[in-house]
């Protein structure tokens, strides 16, 4: 076993050093050209952008740069540096030291400037270290409490991993075991896994592009029936151009890219629409360094990158047309990779699926494409990628043997890092992994399963997406692993924001060289030099393509294109074909099931209702606190508080208010807020026992302005609890309305535990119901009301506690069924919140009525809502709700339609009657 472990702190410079590692590199004080002068001199600069200690030149020499250095004070000029492989800088800068000459380790070089803050609106400058408060769990607040909760529970079971690893020492077959372990539990995370017995695709070459040393062929293959892939396989020229007539063979590598939205096009030539998508990462250069280094390379897009938009057939998913390969046109709010990922990730976890299953299955099929060509040594292949792309590299290394190297890139942690700095860390479809955390997995598995294979870990010191002390700490558990199963573990470390830069990238090359140098039926001989080649427009033997010049398809999306399946009215197949199909084949399994045995199906449900939403009852829950009270009308003598809100006392049917706080697990609590009738007119006088409301919401409860509900029944002589589950309320901020941000952190990080926001606040409202159960004025809690979409977690909190059941429960505006959003091509995204994992592999919204009305509650739903938060219709109703009705011993009524306040108010209050 190797472990090599590199920190890199360098100062970019173009001349050749070769120092020690001991002596400081320096240069020769600047002499001064004669005659000079300043002003002369400016006046023949065009273009220059004067940060920190950086002046870029659109035409610049070293004279320039050596005269510019002579008109600042203490100044060391370096020679003008030409950064044509990296947009992080200027094509040609000149580069002034004024500060100390930094160290420099022994044949490194480098893009990468170190000394310096950055600025925000600029990538140029120096990494920089975060402040503790931007870390998530450090700088968190009130209204973090559920994702802090989250994280809480997710580190007890990665401690619980962390101990079981740690037993297990340096013992070869205890790691085997440990190894056997993890890859079924992968397994597991991963399913539906590709088939055994799969055919490899063929491939159409589309054109082909050449250079003096290679080809470069755009290609279209299926990684699943009419789900086509675009790609581009680059290949050596001496490989199949053999002059002695004897076959040749290389090793094949697979490059998987990030988030770019032009996907594996990604290059440094430039921002120039619309041939290429401006300030990208550069994965180009990489793929061209590899294939000048005698490898054949094979670049695919990513599902929602490049070519292969998911919905870019409709004005909400359309690129711009003037910047096709970057941005999305105006109100294209589903453009963008992560967003798109996100999206339809969401629709397969309702079936139980990651989106990281698809993910793995593309990148297979690549691997099978690579690994078929005569000249590709399949014994030797690997797998290589940064960022989203450095996901991809660790999934198919960790689950497919024919890897045999592997190089991530700034994406390697531990789940526990992630949690601590962005309350998820990235937080995208296919790096959500389903209940994997709770099989005793962690990030560091990924590598770990190739202990005795070979695996290089780059890292970056200020990546902003997954922190260097997370890589850091995976590699360090996983040298155990390497030692006693005997793989090669390298880690290199860059100083550096989140991405590649060329020392990360040389060090790919030097690595990917030594793993499958056996791969080549003759010696590469770049490969003998791990120098990164200039792939600049200065160099044009070389010189990187535009994303205009890698397009594949003939209008520039799969979606579209005629030879992909596309019609004038019919989109190519894309992800949500295949989650449709699921979904159908699931409702049509809970069909069967309903018809066959109804008792048993709703005693089913019963059962796992609980289980599968990740429900947790507390034996012992801390003891309520008391937060306040007022009163709606003053009872005081004489005129208000000038601190006092303003209160309208005028008719009001509120006397008392007070608010609660009742804790549920950990950190978490919800906030009740108890509205008295006016009849309570102090705190010490005891209260007749009164029949109770309890209201969910997902807003604030105004103690001063209650809503309409609550003065229909506190009106009607009821004492009215209005609950603020926790995350809702005043502890929101773990949600979101949208796809972006962190804010869906909460859902996906308790699907990862095994958990379900629904299941955990079925445990608040248990908790609620207790007390206020115990409390001497509340004879009894008649009714539940439900807004928000928390219809989920109160049917399921009944279904687990339903000696708390209320005689009647009312939906107000819920899902008809979360089916629906699972089969839509489009759904609304504002209350994801309520979504369980796999739940519809074991029923539906309308099989939880059912199971409620049967023998617990009466139900009114009052106007259902389909997946765009539509008003279902009538017969719609109907239908839905159709098994509920035959089954109900208790009341069900249904109101179709669009219902005011006013009208939820009324026909509620009706209904209690």
């Amino acid at each position: 076993m190797r472990a090599d472990f590199f920190i890199m702190n360098v100062l970019s410079f173009c001349c050749t050093l070769l120092v020690s590692s001991t002596v400081s590199a320096s240069r020769d004080p600047v002499i001064c050209p004669a005659g000079v002068s300043n002003k002369s001199f400016e006046l023949n600069l065009t273009n220059i952008e004067l940060l920190d200690g950086i002046l870029a030149l659109s035409n610049t020499t070293n004279e320039k740069c050596f005269a510019l250095c002579c008109s600042q004070k203490n100044c060391t000029a370096w020679n003008y540096h030409v950064s044509s492989t990296d947009k992080t800088h200027h094509p040609k800068e000149c580069w002034l030291s004024t500060s100390t000459t930094p160290q420099f380790k022994p044949g490194m070089s480098s893009d990468v400037w170190t000394g310096g803050g950055p600025k925000t609106d600029d990538t140029r400058g120096g990494a920089s270290i975060q402040p503790l408060s931007s870390w998530f769990y450090y700088g968190s607040t009130q209204k973090d409490t559920l994702l802090r909760e989250l994280t809480d529970q997710s580190i007890a079971l990665l401690k619980q991993r962390e101990e079981n690893i740690s037993a297990i020492g340096n013992s070869t077959n205890a790691w085997k075991a440990r190894v056997a372990a993890a890859q079924t539990a992968l397994k597991t995370v991963f399913h539906p896994l590709p088939e055994q017995n799969r055919s490899v695709p063929v491939f159409k070459v589309v054109q082909t592009l050449l250079r003096p040393s290679y080809k470069c062929e755009k290609i279209l293959y299926e990684s699943r029936p009419g789900f086509w892939v675009t790609a581009v396989l680059w290949t050596p020229l001496d490989l199949v151009n053999s002059r002695d007539g004897k076959p040749k063979k290389a090793p094949g590598v697979l490059l998987t890219s990030g988030h770019t939205p032009d996907g594996f096009r990604s290059n440094n030539l430039g921002a120039d629409p619309p041939h290429n998508s401006p300030g990208d990462d550069d994965y180009e250069v990489v793929q061209i360094n590899l294939v000048l280094r005698g490898f054949v390379v094979l670049a695919f897009d990513p599902i929602g990158q490049g070519e292969r938009l998911q919905y870019a057939d409709v004005p909400l998913g359309k690129p711009d047309p003037e910047y096709p390969w970057s941005k999305g046109a105006k109100g294209a709010t589903l453009y963008g990779s992560t967003t798109e990922h996100e999206y339809m990730g969401r629709q397969l976890l309702l079936n139980g699926i990651g989106l990281m299953s698809f993910w793995l299955h593309d990148e297979t099929v690549s691997l099978d494409v690579l690994s078929s060509l005569s000249y590709v040594d399949s014994d030797n292949l690997g797998v290589v990628g940064c960022s989203g792309g450095g996901t991809q590299s660790s999934y198919l290394a960790a689950m497919d043997p024919r890897i045999k190297a592997v190089s991530m890139a700034c994406y390697m942690s531990t789940f526990e890092i992630d949690r601590l700095w962005a309350a998820g860390g990235a937080s995208d479809g296919e790096q959500t992994w389903p209940h994997g955390i709770k099989l005793g997995l962690d990030k560091s598995d990924l590598i770990e399963v190739r202990g005795d294979r070979s695996t290089q870990v780059l890292v970056t010191t200020a990546d902003t997406c997954f922190p260097a002390s997370g890589g850091w700490a995976a590699v360090q558990e996983a040298g155990a692993a390497y030692a006693s199963l005997g793989g090669n573990l390298t880690v290199f470390t860059g100083v550096w924001h989140h991405g590649w830069v060329q020392p990360t990238r040389e060090q790919l090359y030097r690595y990917i060289c030594d793993s499958l140098k056996d791969g080549f039926s003759s010696p590469s001989l770049l490969c003998q030099n791990s120098a990164e080649k200039d792939v600049s427009r200065d160099n044009p033997q070389y010189t990187e393509w535009s994303d205009d010049d890698l397009k594949v398809t003939s209008t520039g999306q799969v979606v579209t294109s005629k030879e992909c399946g596309a019609s004038n009215s019919t989109p190519a197949i894309t992800v949500h074909n295949f989650t449709a199909d699921i979904t159908n084949s699931n409702l049509m399994s809970l069909k069967l099931k309903r018809e066959s045995n109804k008792q048993g199906f709703l005693a089913d449900i019963r059962n796992m209702a609980p289980t599968i939403s990740g429900f947790q009852d507390l034996p012992t829950p801390k003891a309520p606190r008391f937060l306040g009270a007022q009163f709606m009308k003053p009872h005081v003598p004489g005129p208000p508080h000038p601190n006092d809100p303003p209160i309208d006392t005028e008719g009001s049917s509120v006397g008392l208010v007070e608010q609660w706080m009742v804790f549920g697990e950990g950190v978490c609590f919800s906030t009740v807020t108890l509205y008295f009738p006016a009849s309570v007119s102090d705190m010490m006088t005891p209260r007749p026992a009164m029949k109770t409301v309890v209201m969910y919401t997902a807003s604030a409860a105004q103690p001063s302005n209650p809503s309409v509900e609550v003065l229909q029944f506190v009106g009607n002589g009821y004492l009215v609890a209005v609950v603020e589950l926790c995350g809702f309320g005043q502890t929101s901020g773990a949600f979101s309305s949208g796809i972006s941000g962190r804010g869906q952190a909460a859902e996906d990080m308790a699907h990862e535990i095994g958990r379900s926001i629904p299941g955990i606040h079925a445990g608040d409202i248990v908790r609620v119901s207790s007390f206020l159960l115990k409390k001497p004025y509340v004879s009894s809690i008649d009714m539940s009301i439900s807004f928000d979409a928390i219809d989920v977690a109160v049917l399921h909190a009944l279904l687990a506690r339903p000696d708390l059941a209320p005689p009647k429960i009312a939906l107000v505006a819920p899902r008809a069924t979360l089916s629906a959003a699972a089969k839509a091509r489009f759904y609304d995204t504002s209350d994801y919140y309520s979504w369980v994992f796999g739940v519809l592999q074991y029923y539906d919204l309308p099989d939880l009525v059912a199971a409620t009305v049967e023998n617990l509650s009466s139900v009114m739903i009052l106007g259902p809502v389909d997946e765009l938060k539509h008003a279902i219709t009538v017969g719609e109703a109907n239908q839905t709700y159709e098994f509920a009705a035959s089954m109900a011993s208790k009341d069900l009524k249904v109101y179709c339609g669009n219902f005011s306040d006013e009208e939820v108010a009324q026909k509620v209050m009706e209904w209690s009657m």
